[in-house]
């Protein structure tokens, strides 16, 4: 059986992924350059005009988020922790700012607000080309399925978790409109119900795990969630279409960036390429997932003693008040 903690096991022993600051600021450049020249600019004028408050210090919010107002550059607040998760939320916030950047100076003020159900895919979109860099740069099989590891965490985290969870919104919702009242344990036994639908017949629903649905603060903004996975899967479409160098896609995005709320948020990724009235990006998103898991099994395939082979290139977050996660 499984059990919630072992979908928590590390898969590699150690991985020095320590990330001092100025080296994640420089890493981010260079992982970021395939969104354009550009884009690269308004990220180091970002770097420069001291747009970060990025260290922990006494009586600071926790978390990470980016917020502004229409006549003044973002700002992002972080408590960042000089690891590779620390990048990342950089990166993601960095993306939610620079998103804010292009549209406010492309939109009169009342189309320059960024849609809710838009706002995430400027984030990942941030996260996806940084992992990959990662991965490229490792410099052996331990690294790389530690990267490998990381990318597959950010699809299960922000895509399948995220659709559970809506799917759990749903149901409660659901049970209200029928006149049924909900209790500590109704609510234990759907989302142990969900857990083992999307974990498979072989967890174990272990009594705290069922208790898990109360630890969520996005149940109460009125269905948020599903739009972590919609907004992963249009980001992914939009990173594959840029990193295969697709005729336009550079341009197409960066439209999308500076669009806000000109249109709404359906014809705005029409427009950029992405149509998610289709399943492609769904479809491409799972496939995507399904590489790497390949990729990280046939490292785990390899002999215990065997010595790591050295890689070269490859192919291959509650919702604080004001601001955006």
């Amino acid at each position: 059986m499984v059990h919630t903690y072992d979908t928590y096991a590390p898969l590699v022993k150690s991985v020095d992924a320590s990330v001092p600051y100025q080296e994640a600021l420089t890493t981010l450049v260079e992982a970021l350059a395939p969104l354009g020249e550009d884009y690269v600019r308004q990220l180091q004028a970002g770097f420069d005009g001291r747009w970060i408050d990025a260290y922990p210090k006494d009586n600071k919010v926790s978390g990470a988020y980016s917020w502004g107002t229409y006549d003044t550059h973002p700002y992002v607040l972080m408590n960042y922790d000089d690891t590779l998760d620390g990048m990342l939320t950089l990166a993601h916030e960095m993306g939610h700012a620079l998103n804010s950047a292009y549209s406010n100076k492309a939109q009169a003020y009342v189309n320059s607000n960024n849609p809710t159900f838009l706002a995430e895919i400027a984030s990942t979109s941030n996260e996806m080309p940084t992992l990959r860099y990662m991965l490229d740069q490792a410099k052996d099989d331990t690294e790389k399925l530690y990267y490998l590891n990381q990318m597959a965490e950010t699809i299960r985290g922000t895509f399948f978790t995220q659709v559970m969870y809506a799917e759990f919104e749903q149901q409660i919702h659901e049970r209200v409109d029928q006149g049924d009242a909900l209790s500590v344990d109704s609510l234990n036994e759907m989302w142990g119900d969900l857990l083992v639908k999307y974990l498979g017949p072989d967890y174990e629903r272990d009594e705290l795990a069922r208790v898990g649905w109360a630890r969520v603060p996005h149940f109460y903004y009125n269905f948020y969630v599903y739009q972590y996975a919609t907004g992963i899967a249009a980001a992914n479409q939009f990173v594959t279409n840029i990193l295969t160098g697709k005729d336009g896609a550079v341009e197409a995005y960066l439209t999308f960036l500076k669009a806000g709320s000109s249109d709404y948020p359906v014809e705005l990724l029409k427009q950029a390429g992405v149509d998610v009235n289709t399943r492609a990006p769904v479809d491409n998103l799972l496939a995507d997932f399904g590489q790497i898991i390949s990729q990280m099994e046939e490292i785990l395939r390899q002999p215990p003693c065997a010595p790591l082979r050295k890689q070269g290139t490859t192919e291959d977050r509650g919702l604080p008040q004001g601001g955006i996660e």
